[in-house]
């Protein structure tokens, strides 16, 4: 796949998500992309640790819906976090190369506080870095999406 063709797709599955922007270390601004509502989450909060505890824990999930030679969860996304010095940001990253311990990727989001990362370069995350993970099935329907799950519940609160 070349990188404008995942550049295309980065934008489009983009609309779908959530992009979380931090600009300090107290709370965690958090952006729905689909209806441009914000609201901000507390560094400590319990349901955004649990989301995070649950992507990491189901790390060989996510690993084994990216085989290339299993293609039907090919539609995947990663979250973590990327700082530029007491700021930091939490992005989606479309995979390209994986292995048991790491994941290579193309960061799909445009950066909104940081400057040392732009939309397209290319990073990693591994098990102890992931934040989320989302990927659809044959369905559409979303697996994995542990925060954005918790962010609906927390909202209609």
């Amino acid at each position: 796949m070349t990188t404008r063709a995942i550049t295309a797709l980065a934008g489009t599955l983009f609309l779908c998500f959530f992009m979380i922007a931090c600009d300090g270390f107290d709370t965690r601004r958090v952006v729905t992309m689909d209806d441009e509502s914000t609201f901000s989450i507390a560094t400590d909060d319990a349901d955004f640790l649990e989301a995070q505890r649950e992507a990491q824990a189901s790390w060989d999930r996510f690993v084994s819906y990216n085989n290339p030679n299993n293609c039907k969860f090919c539609n995947c996304l990663a979250k973590r976090s990327f700082t530029d010095g007491v700021k930091y940001e939490h992005m989606w990253l479309i995979p390209f190369r994986i292995t048991s311990d790491t994941i290579w990727a193309v960061l799909a989001d445009k950066p909104v506080i940081i400057n040392n990362i732009e939309e397209g370069d290319t990073t990693f995350v591994t098990r102890t870095i992931i934040e989320d993970w989302v990927c659809f099935g044959p369905n559409g329907i979303p697996l994995g999406n542990f925060l954005e799950e918790r962010i609906k519940v927390k909202s209609a609160k």
